[in-house]
């Protein structure tokens, strides 16, 4: 099923669960042997409720016997920042209104490839799930960006089936955040409600 609106959050969180729960999709047999990177874009405005519907969706596909693991982005920051700076620092250089300093501070803690990356693989190597969820995009901006951690995990998630839910829109490979930040790079990753256009 192909739905093109995206403020139907029961509907497109219905079809993809139709999907993802099949056998064939968690053996990575929908894409013909391409990386399982499904996307899952929506109106920023919907935030919040989608937060609750992500949750429900994971507790389900539980229930359904499949090994999820829900990985929220914003949640892994804050353990990074906490193991290797302090939360209170940052605060006060937001507070003192030095944006340039704050943002720097937080981005150089916040360190991809040498920190956000590694903590991500511990708990995929820790639970072995079957299937991947990836949430809290919306609260890493300016600090992250999801493409350059997604990057980074290619070689961990070639073979798991991910999806990841943003907030903004993606439209011919292009992400934009909150439908006004357009991201210069390419992404590779399948629309979940668009998979039948990519089924072999």
């Amino acid at each position: 099923m192909v739905l093109e609106d995206k403020t139907d959050l029961k509907g497109r969180f219905e079809a993809a669960f139709q999907l993802m729960h099949r056998k064939e999709f968690l053996d990575n047999r929908i894409l013909g042997g391409e990386i399982p990177f499904y996307l899952m874009d929506y109106p920023i405005g919907l935030h919040t409720t989608m937060e609750k519907e992500i949750d429900a969706f994971s507790r389900r596909l539980t229930t359904e016997g499949i090994s999820v693991l829900l990985i929220d982005i914003f949640q892994i920051s804050i353990e990074v920042i906490k193991e290797n700076s302090s939360i209170e620092k940052m605060v006060k250089l937001e507070q003192r209104k030095k944006f340039g300093r704050f943002l720097k501070a937080i981005q150089s803690t916040l360190d991809v490839k040498e920190r956000v990356t590694p903590k991500i693989i511990e708990r995929i190597e820790k639970h072995s799930p079957e299937l991947i969820l990836i949430k809290g995009i919306a609260h890493i901006y300016p600090f992250l960006r999801v493409n350059e951690i997604l990057n980074h995990l290619n070689t961990e998630l070639s073979h798991i089936p991910t999806l990841v839910f943003y907030p903004g829109s993606y439209v011919n490979k292009q992400l934009t955040l909150f439908d006004r930040i357009e991201d210069s790079r390419y992404y590779r990753a399948h629309p979940i409600n668009e998979i039948k256009s990519v089924r072999k």
